[in-house]
């Protein structure tokens, strides 16, 4: 459960095993020097970079390491879509700022999703408990989710909205965070 830069910090050599991951591209971009280059690199979920590195460089008999990494986007998310905190104040109220805020639908969508009725999601926005096994579509989450007491989120949907983030303890769908929806005026 630690990570692996912390136990090599500590002279502690963990091998890993090896393990599928996905790689759709993978091009060279610059040769900056001898012992430098950069890449790009669209992959999966559950892909280690800094792990593709050096396995690349051992397969190419040297060693190699990340000296810079760098995120274009994750999911829903696209760098060019980012707004820096330290303008926030000013571009609060600007139409444009308003264009570029996802849904919150569109921010949990790669998270499993327990759907409600409206009166269970009355219950839970009221911050009750509900038994799992009571839920109306929880068959279907059980079936889908085999191992759902893993998981550290999972959000509960009613008529296509987010209503909570929950977690699930000894059959219980406890509230996490509600989600709360202004009206339209």
């Amino acid at each position: 459960g630690e990570r692996s830069y912390n136990l090599a910090r500590k002279n502690i050599i963990v091998r890993h095993k090896p393990r599928q991951i996905e790689v759709y591209k993978f091009n060279l971009k610059k040769i900056l020097n001898i012992d430098s280059a950069e890449f790009e690199v669209t992959c999966g979920k559950g892909t280690y970079i800094r792990s593709l590195a050096r396995d690349l460089a051992e397969k190419l008999n040297t060693k190699g390491h990340i000296v810079k990494l760098r995120r274009n986007f994750v999911g829903n998310f696209n760098e060019k879509d980012t707004i820096f905190i330290d303008f926030f104040k000013e571009i609060i109220h600007s139409p444009t700022f308003l264009k570029k805020i996802k849904p919150i639908e569109k921010v949990l969508d790669d998270i499993p999703a327990l759907f409600l009725t409206e009166t269970e999601a009355t219950k839970l926005r009221q911050g009750q408990k509900i038994s799992l096994i009571s839920l109306k579509f929880s068959d279907i989450f059980t079936k889908t989710y085999p191992n759902y007491q893993k998981f550290e989120r999972i959000c509960t949907v009613s008529n296509n909205k987010v209503v909570a983030l929950i977690e699930i303890d000894d059959g219980l769908v406890k509230p996490k965070r509600v989600i709360n929806y202004q009206k339209e005026r």
